[in-house]
């Protein structure tokens, strides 16, 4: 693209939108993005999202300040996943974090053994011992774990049916009790190959 080139974008969505593009190089080969959108854009996001995610099946936040914590969340590198990791390698296991191209995109990979875990945090995931269930807008959280937890049992059948084993770790057990399963099943992968 050329430097301070503008484009002007129109999205169709139930409302009309304009959003205009602008890409300003840096003079060292780098090059910066700019967005400048309506006010309506940011009006009726919320609004579309909760219909977008209804078409979907899936529910939407109710407001936009769940949406923004929700948001805020961490999807790669928790506390319990790093730990996990630092602890497969003390013990000289090597993996990949984070491969892009398998269901789910699962934390560590193990490519030689087949082997991938999820760290699932027990709230999010509902965990059997720890899951909670929150009591503010109790429906909407309901549907909200639930297809978490529907979202996981798809993945995992995605990835045995491509020949993959899935091995989930909680994040209230311990990174020694869970680099122990992660190692048992590696071990047992690599030597039945």
């Amino acid at each position: 693209m050329n430097a301070g080139r503008k484009m002007i974008t129109r999205l169709d969505y139930s409302q009309g939108l304009d959003l205009a593009v602008e890409v300003s190089g840096l003079g060292d080969g780098r090059q910066t993005l700019s967005l400048d959108c309506d006010h309506d854009l940011v009006a009726c996001g919320l609004k579309e999202a909760q219909t977008r995610a209804y078409a979907e099946g899936v529910p939407a936040p109710i407001s936009d300040a769940v949406s923004a914590a929700m948001s805020r969340m961490p999807r790669v590198d928790s506390a319990p996943e790093v730990a996990l990791r630092r602890e497969l390698h003390r013990r000289g296991l090597r993996f990949r974090k984070h491969m892009r191209g398998l269901a789910g995109r699962p934390d560590i990979v193990f490519t030689r053994a087949r082997l991938v875990v999820f760290c699932d945090g027990c709230f999010w995931h509902r965990c059997p011992v720890h899951g909670t269930a929150p009591k503010n807008n109790a429906g909407w959280w309901e549907a909200k774990l639930q297809a978490n937890v529907e979202r996981d049992r798809r993945q995992t059948a995605q990835l045995e049916a491509a020949g993959w084993t899935v091995l989930r770790v909680w994040e209230h057990e311990s990174a020694a009790a869970g680099a122990d399963r992660v190692a048992a099943a590696y071990h047992a992968l690599v030597s039945a190959a």
